[in-house]
């Protein structure tokens, strides 16, 4: 967003207005603060000065597709706990068994959802009904797997996905963007 700026806007600008410009990639609810938040920046005519890069902003907003909603979670975690405070996260865990005999064949439950009775095996081990686990078999082993996430609560998302996803469509949208300059 700076470099359209300073492309295309800076140079018609004075120091003064300069100095007092707040330039941020616009991520707003609303179509009338999309236009007040390019005012902020002094981008008010970019629709007249760069209508290919004005669409492009417009139609990245959360208001323009639900596509973009990342961008408003982005924008507020970013906002919320900025230089004070951590955003608040949900520590969730499940276990899961996984068995795997010598062929390399495995079978993986979560046993607070699945449970066997009696007569039951996996991958050639019998399952003990009291345990959930197998009764010690040669040549199959098993091992729990905890699995560990972060939710961030008021927005119902796993944090280190949500991180690795918006870090992806940020590099799309610089790229995109990019083009425009």
């Amino acid at each position: 967003m700076s470099s359209a700026w300073r492309k295309y806007i800076a140079p018609n600008l004075s120091q003064q207005e300069k100095k007092r410009a707040r330039v941020y990639f616009p991520v707003v609810d609303d179509f009338h603060a999309f236009e007040s938040t390019l005012g902020r920046g002094f981008m008010a005519k970019l629709d007249m000065i760069n209508k290919p890069i004005y669409n492009f902003l417009l139609d990245k907003q959360p208001f323009s597709s639900k596509d973009n909603q990342w961008l408003k979670t982005l924008s507020e975690v970013a906002a919320e706990g900025k230089h004070l405070q951590l955003v608040p996260q949900k520590r969730t865990e499940s276990r899961q068994y996984k068995v795997t005999n010598n062929e390399g064949v495995s079978v993986s439950w979560d046993p607070s959802i699945v449970t066997y009775g009696q007569g039951v095996s996996v991958v050639g081990a019998p399952i003990d009904p009291r345990t959930q686990r197998i009764i010690p078999t040669e040549g199959v082993t098993e091992q729990l797997e905890v699995w560990i996430s972060f939710i961030i609560e008021n927005y119902r998302v796993n944090a280190l996905g949500f991180c690795k996803d918006s870090v992806q469509k940020t590099r799309v949208l610089i790229d995109e963007m990019s083009v425009l300059l």
